[in-house]
This record gives C-alpha cells, sequence and structure tokens, in this order.
C-alpha cells in the first residue's frame, strides 16, 4: 500500500492510500512514507527531510507550533470574561491576555504598554465620586425632611405666641427650632451648591 498527497497553501490537502501508482488525477501527488504521520491540514514545515511528521512536543520547542492547552485567557476589556484554550494552535486574539488580573481590585484596566493589568485610577476616582454624590443628594434629603420636620413641630409655638398665651418653655422651643431650621438650611444650601459644581 502507498500512501499519496497533494499540498495546497504549504498544508497536507488531499490523502490518497492506494496499492499501486499514484492516483491517475490532475493533481500533483507526492509520495509520502507509509509511516508518515501526518493528516489533512498539517503545514509543510511540521515534516522532516524524509516527511515523517515532527512529534507536536518538538515542534512546540522548535517554536512552529503553539501549546496554549488549558491556559485560562482574560479579555482585556473585561477581566471578567474569560476563556479556556482546548487544543494546541488554537487561536487567540490581542484583545486576550493570559496574564492574570489584580486580585481584590474591581477597576482595572489592561496596560498594553507594560503588558499587564493595573489600576484603572480614572475609573476608581470617578466611582468615588459618583458615590459621593450619591451620599451629598442622600444627605440633602434627609437635611430637607428634617428642616421640614422642624417647622412643622414649631407651629404650636409660633400659634402660642401669637396668641400672647406662650410659655417660657414655649419660646425656647420656638427659638431652639429656629436655629435648627436656619442650621439645617445653610446645609442645604452648601450642598446644592457643592452637587450644581
Amino acid at each position: 500500500m502507498k500512501t499519496w498527497i497533494t499540498w495546497k497553501d504549504e498544508k497536507v490537502d488531499d490523502i490518497n492510500m492506494t496499492a499501486g501508482k499514484k492516483p491517475d488525477e490532475k493533481k500533483e501527488w507526492k509520495e509520502v512514507p507509509n509511516n508518515w504521520k501526518g493528516s489533512h491540514g498539517d503545514k509543510k514545515e511540521w515534516f522532516d527531510s524524509n516527511m515523517i511528521r515532527i512529534p507536536d512536543t518538538l515542534l512546540i520547542k522548535q517554536g512552529k507550533r503553539i501549546n496554549n492547552t488549558g491556559r485560562r485567557w482574560y479579555k482585556k476589556d473585561d477581566p471578567s470574561e474569560t476563556t479556556l484554550v482546548h487544543s494546541i494552535d488554537e487561536p487567540i486574539s490581542d484583545e486576550w491576555t493570559d496574564e492574570t488580573p489584580l486580585e481584590d481590585e474591581h477597576y482595572q484596566m489592561f496596560d498594553e504598554k507594560k503588558n499587564k493589568w493595573v489600576v484603572d485610577e480614572k475609573r476608581k476616582d470617578e466611582v468615588k465620586k459618583e458615590r459621593e454624590l450619591l451620599e451629598k443628594k442622600s444627605e440633602l434629603n434627609t437635611l430637607k425632611e428634617q428642616a421640614d420636620l422642624a417647622d412643622v413641630r414649631s407651629v404650636r409655638s409660633l400659634k402660642a405666641k401669637i396668641a400672647g398665651t406662650a410659655t417660657k418653655d414655649d419660646l425656647a422651643k420656638l427659638n431652639e427650632l429656629d436655629n435648627f431650621i436656619e442650621n439645617k438650611r445653610a446645609e442645604i444650601r452648601k450642598l446644592e451648591e457643592e452637587l450644581s459644581a
């Protein structure tokens, strides 16, 4: 039995095993040894001068094949997205890296120049500012609620004062609430200015 192959784009294309001479077709068939160990799609450079397939381990050492099998890859623009390489020469695009992202760091980015993950200080700062803004808005709402409540509480003392029946306690409470409301309104104005800046 003889083995015949054809080449296409520097790779094994057709394979034919016949009992006699080469297949009778209009292709350029080349005879190879029966123990050639090749298969469709193998590159020419993967064979020695006797047309015997070089083992993958040697091809990897020679740099003719890439072995990323079993390695985890991380998407550079989203380190939470990962992929696992399952076979030799499986292509990995430039948008992936096998560098492990930073541990316990939510705000990170891949630095192409350093070829490693770094803290995304800009994003981290933006998120911090957003959080501070939300806290200030919440504080503003709380202050407004407190001022409104103080306004309601001052009504009884104010009515007593107008009616001329206010006691010392009523007047003291009215002054206390009035000062409280003014302080809260000053804090509200200050926060509103900060939020509008």
